[in-house]
């Protein structure tokens, strides 16, 4: 989380928009736009939802300081795909595999003898997570 500047003297809706408008001219952020919600509250930037890569949040974070009026911008709820993909990894029992779009997990491989519930249940504690589907 970046800490408040100063006070900010635009308006939260005019911000507001100016982020999102970040977000949709930035091609590979277009994609995620859809994922991504932008909240403004006394010129504090919060970010919440899903990105496809841990490149993107990085981008995002840092052009989002910069807009106009910006006191600050809070990611703590903002994830990534790719992170959530190692981190869901680190719980999953060998042979399982992996696939994250826009925070839903796709396990699939070697689920016989798995109890697929207790791991779905794991999955979906891990930060980010949306939802969890699994391939037989």
């Amino acid at each position: 989380m970046t800490d408040h500047h100063s006070i900010s003297t635009r308006s939260d809706i005019d911000i507001r928009k100016d982020v999102i408008g970040l977000i949709a001219t930035y091609p590979p952020l277009a994609y995620d736009r859809h994922y991504i919600d932008v909240q403004v509250e006394n010129g504090l930037v919060t970010l919440t939802g899903n990105l496809r890569t841990p490149i993107n949040r990085t981008y995002l974070n840092a052009e989002a300081v910069k807009v106009e009026g910006v006191t600050g911008v809070n990611t703590d709820a903002l994830f990534d795909d790719e992170t959530i993909r190692l981190h869901t990894g680190r719980v999953l029992p060998p042979g399982v595999m992996v696939n994250v779009t826009n925070g839903v997990v796709v396990l699939s491989g070697e689920l016989d003898g798995v109890d697929v519930d207790a791991m779905g249940a794991t999955v979906a504690a891990v930060p980010g997570v949306v939802r969890v589907l699994v391939r037989d």
